[in-house]
């Protein structure tokens, strides 16, 4: 039964109201020709009560069944799963930003050797995937928007290749959507992956669009953990944009880490180390920050390359709404097969005379209980 069909199936409750309805008016008509039920108002008020109540409570059923077989779910919860190996989508950002020549490194005589940010981050890249032999890979580029050069592999060649040559003019659009960028990393990943998949994000965290943070959510509530890896300097340099203008470019590591701090917070981060946060914010200067990615790709169980990993899934609630069902069912018969008036009088009848007033108590009780029972 689909989504249509179940909706449709609450309206079966009006012409099942209209039929209760009618038969409660055919009633009336019938026994109003006897004396004793014509002068008794008790007993109409009480046929009255009888049907309003019970036609309620099994209305109500009927919807909280529907709703049960619905798949409503609120809330979240973390599923452990067992996935083998890890499956790593690189993605790089290659807009105009990224040209800054402010990242550098040690040239081993104390000084440093200043690169783009661009060049920095391929060299990075490429010292990982030297040490992430077994790990399958994929290569997205993110400028404008995002796209998936290098599908999931385990032959490096391409993404070497590709690295080595990355460039503003590989991609014609304009501007800079990490977030855009991001979501396709998401999409690439195949549904129902036996390995773990990760994403790994080369940036310096300028974007024209403000959607990073939106899709990093998406990200880890797709249990999809992410690393961005900044580059360049906080200080920033004067670089040349697309249209020939002169702007003033920096890493945006406050912003980033901001992002990421949001993102943790909402999704209650689901590891407990540092170094395997489902979202985190590493400087590629940083010492130690390769390791740390590195860390991530590490192997545990009995089984060799088992990587035990968490999702995100919706609590489902069909056993509540099946118990609220059931429990308006069995109120619909109580209402109509009880006088909860005279059961309430058990109770209170007697107080002078107290003696077998406990007898009465039980019995009605006894009686109350076995009815909900049976």
């Amino acid at each position: 039964m689909n989504d249509l069909m179940l909706f449709w199936s609450l309206f079966a409750l009006v012409p099942a109201i209209l039929f209760i309805f009618m038969r409660y008016k055919k009633l009336v008509s019938v026994f109003g020709g006897f004396h004793d039920f014509s002068q008794n108002i008790d007993l109409k008020n009480r046929l009255k009560k009888v049907f309003f109540f019970r036609t309620a409570f099994r209305a109500a059923a009927w919807i909280f069944a529907v709703l049960a077989y619905a798949g409503f779910s609120w809330g979240t919860e973390n599923i452990p799963v067992q996935k083998s190996g890890n499956a790593v989508c690189l993605v790089f950002d290659v807009s105009y930003s990224m040209l800054a020549e402010d990242a550098g490194f040690a040239d081993g005589n104390g000084g440093e050797k200043k690169l783009s940010r661009l060049k920095m981050s391929a060299l990075y890249a490429k010292s990982l995937l030297s040490k992430m032999e077994g790990t399958s890979i994929s290569v997205v580029l993110v400028k404008g928007d995002g796209y998936v050069f290098v599908p999931l592999t385990e032959d490096y060649s391409a993404a070497l290749a590709l690295i080595e040559n990355l460039s503003p003019a590989l991609m014609t659009f304009h501007g800079s959507s990490l977030g855009k960028g991001l979501k396709t990393a998401v999409e690439s990943f195949p549904h129902n992956l036996g390995q773990a998949p990760r994403i790994w994000f080369f940036t310096d965290g300028e974007e024209s669009d403000d959607l990073l943070e939106e899709e990093i959510f998406v990200a880890a509530k797709n249990g999809i953990p992410v690393s961005i890896i900044g580059f360049g300097s906080e200080e920033g340099i004067e670089i040349t944009a697309g249209g020939g203008q002169k702007v003033h470019s920096s890493l945006q590591a406050a912003k980033l880490s901001q992002i990421v701090s949001k993102v943790s917070s909402k999704t209650n981060s689901l590891y407990s180390q540092k170094d395997n946060a489902l979202v985190n914010f590493v400087r590629a200067d940083e010492k130690g920050s390769a390791n740390r990615l590195l860390k991530q790709l590490q192997t545990s169980g009995e089984k060799e390359n088992t990587v035990f990993t968490y999702e995100i899934r919706p609590v489902q609630r069909h056993v509540f709404f099946m118990l609220l069902a059931l429990i308006f069912f069995v109120l619909s018969f109580v209402v109509a097969d009880f006088d909860i008036k005279t059961i309430r009088k058990a109770f209170v009848k007697g107080k002078k005379n107290r003696k077998g007033n406990f007898s009465k108590k039980l019995s009605a009780l006894l009686y109350f209980f076995f009815g909900i029972l049976f």
